[in-house]
């Protein structure tokens, strides 16, 4: 069993762009075609509009991305979404799936964003 990455935690009044790292799960030279939210779900407490976080995305990366570590990320192979609002103390789990060119590839990335001071 894989563990979920946690994002940063952010205010409920943040607008922030969450990275989706497909890379690891394509095989070289093989590239996202589309990419769409698969589901935005509060793990504690209730939060009946968390689907309205979205503020635009998710979008396939364009352009190379570096990371605050260094880390490289090459266009096409991480998708951003970017987010508004939650509730404060609520941890969100959100899932991107992408899709590929090869009949059945279709890889889910998914993390964790805290919201508020947790």
């Amino acid at each position: 069993m894989s563990t979920v990455p946690s994002f940063r935690p952010k205010y409920p009044t943040q607008n922030v762009t969450l990275v989706f790292n497909f890379g690891p799960g394509l095989p070289t030279g093989v590239l996202l075609t589309g990419v769409t939210l698969e589901e935005i779900t509060p793990l504690n407490g209730r939060d009946l509009n968390a689907a309205t976080m979205v503020v635009s995305g998710p979008t396939i990366g364009s352009t190379d991305l570096q990371l605050a570590n260094g880390t490289v990320l090459p266009a096409g192979t991480y998708a951003t979404l970017v987010v508004s609002g939650g509730v404060d103390g609520i941890r969100y789990y959100i899932a991107i799936q992408g899709q590929t060119a090869i009949l059945n590839l279709e890889p889910v990335c998914a993390g964790i964003l805290p919201v508020g001071r947790l």
